[in-house]
Formats: C-alpha cells, structure tokens, sequence
C-alpha cells in the first residue's frame, strides 16, 4: 500500500511496506514494528519504542508485491488465533457431549432448576463467580496457600469453563426451544455445538464480546447454585421436620 494511518492497537508484530504511515492517537504495537518505505518514518514513542522499530529502505517498491506480502503476514499472524478458537471450541464440545452422553441426569436437572428463576439465578451466579475467583487472592495472602495459587488457578478456570459452557448451552437450549423440540441427545449436541460457535463469535466483538461471555459465566454458576441451593434445602427440611408424637404412627407415603 501506498499510504496508511494506523488509529488502533496491533497485537504482535507488524509490518509496513509503502511510502507513508501516520498514526493516530489510540495506535499502538506491542510487537515489532517492521517499516520497508522509500523515506525513513517517525514512530512516536507511545507507538512503539526505538528499540522495537526497524527501517528498511525501499527503491521504486513494487507496491502489489509488496502488499501482498504485508496480507501474507498477517494471515500468519491470525491463524495461531484461529487454530486456538478452533480447538478450544472443539474442547468445550467434547466436555458438553460428554455430560449429555453420560451426565443426562444432570443437565437435566440444571435445566429443571434455572427455569423460570433468572433473578435468582443471576444473584447466585454473581456470588458463585466472585467466590470462586475470589480464592485466587485469599489463598495468594497466606505463606502456605501462596504455593497453593497454581493448583488454585487451575480450579479456577476448570469450574468457569464448565460455568461457561453451561450458561452457554441453557441460553441455547432455551432458544433453540422456540424453533424445535429437542428431545433427544443428538439435538442437544447440536444446540450445544450452534451455542459455542455463537456465543464464540459473539465474545468476539469488542466491547460487547466480554459483557457476553460475562453473562454465560453468571448464568451457569447461577444454575449451579441454583441445583446446590435446592439440594441443600430440601436436606434441610429432612432434617428440621418436627419427630411424631409418642403414640402416633408416622404417616405412610406410597
């Protein structure tokens, strides 16, 4: 390309084959910036330093070749991104065919139990992502648990993925209820596989990509705590109901 005017943030390396680059106010590199240009170009600091900029003098550039060459680089550059959506997408699958396949019951049951109580859910769901973040500092203050943190962290992202791909699927059971029937395992597979492609995408976008993925995470650990809260309670009631009389025989349930 001839010119350019560069106004956002580049993750990595870049490089520029041209004539001319200017930047804007919110451009930024974090990787090295490569410039090939007839004339050498001022890089502002807030850009990327000196010592990650280099300059290449160009004489009479084959423009077409050399864009290509910058379209070559990035595509590069994007496919470790892609192939790393891709498997983490086909991760979550597997662990969702699974708990379908396997743990019928309990998506059964998540699903029983976040019906119709989105207000309760989201309370749980927001003090179950907290705590659960949460043991990250508490365990980082003490001398003992400080060795603990690695094995804390790993706890961590296992259960908010599985938060993750349960409120995934429920939003997606839920939708996907409006257009079909879904009853049976090969149906919920489908919805699960359509809610991770979808909710992947949608994490995607700026800004409102993490208020997405924010949202699933609250969800499932609300329907966690939702299927916690209502096996707890009725424990509770087992265990609070008042013994019968002396004299009286206990009623007979059939």
């Amino acid at each position: 390309m001839q010119t350019l005017r560069l106004d956002s943030t580049i993750a990595g390396d870049f490089s520029f084959f041209g004539e001319t680059i200017t930047f804007g106010p919110n451009a930024r590199i974090t990787g090295k910036l490569d410039i090939h240009a007839p004339k050498p170009i001022d890089v502002p600091a807030s850009v990327a330093p000196a010592d990650r900029v280099a300059y290449t003098q160009l004489s009479g550039p084959d423009y077409a070749t050399e864009a290509g060459k910058t379209a070559e680089h990035v595509v590069k550059s994007v496919w470790p991104a892609v192939w790393a959506t891709g498997i983490w997408w086909l991760l979550l699958a597997v662990i969702g065919l699974a708990f379908i396949t396997l743990g019928a019951g309990l998506v059964a049951r998540l699903d029983t139990a976040a019906r119709g109580r989105i207000g309760r859910q989201l309370t749980l769901g927001v003090f179950g992502f907290a705590a659960t973040v949460g043991l990250v500092p508490v365990f980082a203050m003490t001398l003992i648990g400080i060795f603990l943190v690695p094995f804390v962290l790993i706890f961590v992202v296992v259960i908010c993925a599985l938060a993750y791909l349960a409120g995934t699927y429920l939003i997606g059971s839920r939708i996907g209820e409006r257009l079909t029937p879904i009853d049976s395992a090969l149906k919920r597979l489908g919805v699960l596989v359509a809610s991770i492609v979808v909710a992947g995408l949608l994490g995607m976008v700026p800004i409102l990509g993490w208020l997405v993925t924010l949202a699933l995470l609250i969800l499932g650990f609300g329907a966690f705590g939702l299927l916690t809260l209502n096996r707890w309670t009725a424990a509770d009631a087992r265990r609070l109901a008042p013994p019968p009389a002396v004299g009286t025989v206990a009623p007979q349930t059939a």
